[in-house]
């Protein structure tokens, strides 16, 4: 019965043989990324006319050929609670979307709790930025009913077209890079901007927000990982750097951001997250006038347990919260 099946994490399902399955009987999960019944592919694409059954708020059926890259593998793939069995040539999906984006934030927030409390922190000390990148915004509105009470966007133009449909109370964080003719529009938008990363962009932000009788909180982003495909200031010269934007009118400095190493191994990323936080107690000692070192942006899906354990405060995660980017 699917009332009695186990729910897990589905990476891939492998059955034993599928065209003479039959019952209510599960099959063993497996490490693979797709359904290899015969007739499979080596790409992963079912060439049998299988009768697809999954549940969302209804149940629906599909028949024909199925990717592995299809709609149907992403809820697979990134909603836990799912049971799976075959019946004839006809395999049944029950996945329990309903509440699922409450689920992923329960267990964000668990896994940060279990992350802060290991280094003798709380939960209530780490802020979580819900990264809503090419996201819709009904679920951006579901996300905020549930609790999130920051979400960040990549692109002011994307921003920019679902801002006005939000009417939660949400703060909005700017997390992407930002362009010196977007300045004045990401002024308008948002209430926080994370990555500064040059001082034309810093006096840009600054004209604008002088202009709007605003004051503008941001972060300066750092470039911890060397990697010459991300934007940040180098290491070396980000105490010149912050001393050489402090005065600037309608800036608020409130401190660091930064990527880690793009890695499949989140420990990878530990020696990122090390270098930034020494940066960031240096510059709390500096004591430099108009800065304060409050927030250490650090930590995305992959890799945000190692940085709250490195001294992280601000996790910004995209992916955990509401699947793999379409």
């Amino acid at each position: 019965m699917l009332s009695e099946a186990k729910y897990r994490f589905l990476q891939g399902l492998r059955p034993n043989n599928p065209k003479n399955a039959g019952g209510d009987e599960l099959h063993p999960y497996a490490k693979t990324t797709c359904i290899t019944p015969r007739g499979t592919t080596k790409k992963g694409i079912v060439k049998h006319n299988f009768h697809i059954k999954y549940e969302k708020t209804e149940i629906r059926e599909t028949k024909g050929a199925l990717s592995c890259q299809g709609s149907l593998f992403y809820y697979l793939r990134y909603h836990e609670k799912i049971s799976c069995f075959f019946k004839g040539m006809v395999i049944f999906y029950k996945i329990a979307t309903m509440g699922a984006l409450e689920e992923n934030i329960k267990n964000i927030w668990s896994r940060i709790e279990n992350a802060a409390e290991k280094t003798g922190k709380s939960k209530g000390d780490i802020k979580l930025v819900a990264v809503t990148k090419t996201v819709e915004t009904e679920r951006i509105k579901e996300a905020i009913n549930r609790g999130i009470q920051i979400i960040g966007e990549n692109r002011v133009q994307e921003a920019e077209s679902k801002f006005d449909q939000i009417t939660e109370e949400v703060e909005k964080h700017l997390v992407g890079h930002l362009q010196t003719n977007k300045a004045k529009t990401a002024v308008e938008l948002f209430d926080f901007i994370q990555s500064v990363d040059s001082q034309r962009i810093a006096q840009e932000i600054s004209r604008r927000a002088s202009q709007m009788g605003k004051v503008m909180e941001v972060l300066v982003e750092i470039n911890t990982s060397g990697e010459e495909t991300k934007f940040g200031i180098d290491p070396d010269e980000v105490l010149s750097f912050v001393k050489s934007i402090s005065n600037l009118e309608g800036i608020k400095i409130k401190g660091l951001m930064t990527i880690g190493l793009f890695s499949d191994n989140p420990e990878d990323t530990r020696p990122c997250f090390k270098r930034l936080k020494a940066i960031f107690d240096q510059m709390k000692s500096e004591c430099i006038p108009n800065v304060e070192m409050k927030y250490l942006s650090m930590g995305m899906t992959s890799d945000f347990e190692v940085a709250i354990q490195e001294g992280s405060n601000m996790v910004r995660v995209g992916t955990g919260i509401f699947g793999l980017r379409k």
